[in-house]
């Protein structure tokens, strides 16, 4: 399929014929397809055999495989079985991937693609980092994105000498829907090299759709986020999300 198309035709495309609730339609809509279609830009051509760490309901997971045409299997703290497209279905594997080894062999898989997951971990991303090390084969790819910790709104806030985060909306989310921590660009460089990656792309980029309706915002807030996102797009630092490709490394 993707032979026929651009990745963001690709993604609006499938999005028209995906089984979505409206909560799933609205998220799709207003951020995720700017996402996830730079996650395909980045997927290499030669991906056969992908792993996605932290697939949540496996909507990218059926993404990765209909773009690749390869073999992809996923890991989430909690199992999942998702009819995406009819008759169509994407299995998720329990892993805690924050404490557990990945249940593959080593060197087994091209590429890893873990997308906003690392802000999530409790404790540490060092165990996860390194079974995804394990599981790709030697030279194969790990495509990461995670919030940019810096980005042009958070700036404000701290200037302004507003929370981050509200305490009543943080403790009332469960643990694994809380961002434990966000981190800046030259964080993930650090992490990853730390972690036998070599860091051949590190991207910045907003996914806040500036014309799609955004729900969570309203009135003269609205008009903050765009203006935010219109005027990050001149420096790439202020920009909401960090996208890596990496290689592995002895």
């Amino acid at each position: 399929m993707k032979q026929n198309f651009s990745a963001r035709e690709f993604v609006e495309k499938l999005g028209s014929e995906l089984l979505m609730n409206e909560e799933e339609k609205l998220a799709f809509h207003n951020d995720a397809k700017n996402r996830y279609r730079i996650i395909l830009e980045l997927l290499p051509q030669n991906a056969k055999r992908i792993l996605e760490v932290g697939a949540g309901s496996g909507l990218l997971t059926f993404l990765l495989r209909e773009w690749s045409g390869g073999e992809v299997h996923a890991l989430d703290l909690h199992a999942c079985r998702r009819e995406w497209r009819k008759g169509e279905w994407v299995e998720i594997q329990r892993c805690n991937v924050e404490e557990e080894n990945f249940p593959f062999p080593s060197e087994s898989f091209d590429c890893v693609v873990c997308s906003e997951v690392l802000e999530h971990l409790l404790f540490s991303p060092y165990h996860m980092l390194t079974e995804t090390h394990r599981v790709l084969r030697e030279g194969g790819t790990l495509i990461l994105t995670t919030p940019n910790a810096v980005k042009l709104i958070v700036r404000l806030k701290v200037l302004l000498g507003k929370e981050l985060c509200h305490y009543r909306s943080f403790y009332s989310s469960s643990p694994s829907d809380r961002h434990i921590k966000e981190y800046t660009p030259s964080e993930v460089r650090e992490l990853l090299i730390q972690h036998g990656f070599k860091v051949e792309k590190l991207l910045c980029r907003n996914t806040t759709s500036l014309t799609g309706p955004i729900s969570r915002y309203r009135g003269r807030r609205r008009l903050l986020v765009n203006l935010c996102l219109a005027f990050s797009l001149l420096w790439p630092s202020f920009r909401e999300i960090i996208f890596v490709k990496a290689r592995k490394i002895s």
